[in-house]
């Protein structure tokens, strides 16, 4: 007979399974690593943004830089020097973003690092939504780039913006820099005045758990397209602070919580799946943490692809392999 113990493992096991085969079938996609996927953001008969997934997707590190030091960072160079090179020009990111759409790429994401630190990050927006404009454009940041100015370059055209929320009261540490919620607020406000589409990622840690309902609070008061919780990928950074590591107990309180919410919900909500990129052979599965979460092969992998800050090709965020 089974002990107490080895029942419960089973029934969370079975749990998760049957909430992430749920999850791929509602997003019509197979499993994969983590969603960064671009969307196209248009309006519905109802004036409500819908989102649809391109086939194939380039994402483009425009930075090897951040004025972030969140202790979970996952960028690969990190933890693998030699992925440093001599980052590209203006004129080359420019001629980068012409290639992949004539190789038949149909959504663009940039990221980083943080890529508003790249000094041609405005030039390169504004090639892409205005001799791109049929491609959507997501941009990944972490707020640094919410000026006035910068809004409305990208007002009414085919982009919108993903940014992290680390926390509220833990912020500061979670993310290694000192500044102020309400800083954070009011350039989610001013993304929302320009009238464009808001998505927001939520990185959950042993430490900002606690602060998951006021941080789904927080985010909900934008009127989001989509609120993504992703439970801690020990990857990166994350590998020296076991302190941030999830248990199966914190794991299922997660998605009780989303589940909850989700009810009550005018907007998506979902919990990424905690599965781990084949890509990342150095990351970590906390112990007493079940055989789902254990690595699988990235979807992703096969269609998108990653262009990084010198131009070196990835076939997937997390991976520390350049393509040949």
């Amino acid at each position: 007979m089974n002990s107490p113990f080895a029942v419960e493992i089973s029934r969370l096991a079975t749990t998760i399974q049957g909430a992430f085969r749920r999850s791929c079938s509602r997003n019509r996609q197979k499993p994969h690593c983590r969603v960064f996927s671009a969307t196209v953001v248009s309006s519905s008969t109802d004036g409500k943004p819908v989102r649809t997934v391109p086939n194939r997707v380039a994402f483009f590190e425009l930075s090897y830089n951040c004025n972030f030091c969140c202790p979970f960072c996952y960028v690969p160079w990190l933890d693998y020097p030699e992925l440093y090179g001599r980052p590209l020009t203006k004129k080359q990111w420019l001629e980068a973003v012409d290639k992949v759409i004539l190789e038949g790429y149909d959504g663009i994401q940039l990221c980083g690092g943080e890529p508003s630190l790249n000094s041609d990050f405005e030039a390169i927006v504004s090639f892409i939504v205005n001799r791109h404009s049929n491609i959507p454009l997501c941009i990944f940041t972490n707020g640094s780039c919410f000026t006035d100015r910068f809004l409305a370059t990208i007002e009414g055209k085919n982009a919108y913006i993903v940014t992290s929320l680390q926390g509220t009261k833990t912020r500061d540490a979670m993310t290694g820099y000192s500044s102020s919620l309400s800083e954070w607020e009011n350039g989610c406000k001013r993304v929302r005045k320009h009238n464009i589409a808001l998505e927001f990622q939520l990185p959950i840690t042993k430490q900002n758990l606690p602060e998951l309902n006021e941080m789904l609070d927080l985010c909900a008061s934008f009127s989001p397209i989509c609120i993504q919780v992703n439970p801690l990928v020990v990857e990166g950074r994350a590998k020296y602070h076991p302190d941030l590591w999830l248990s199966m107990d914190d794991r299922h309180r997660i998605s009780n919580i989303v589940e909850q919410r989700k009810q009550f919900s005018s907007f998506k909500i979902i919990v990424e799946p905690e599965l781990y990129c084949v890509e990342r052979t150095d990351s970590i599965v906390p112990d007493g943490c079940l055989q789902p979460i254990i690595h699988r092969e990235c979807e992703k992998c096969k269609r998108d692809i990653v262009i990084g800050p010198d131009g070196r090709r990835r076939n997937c965020l997390h991976a520390t392999k350049c393509l040949v």
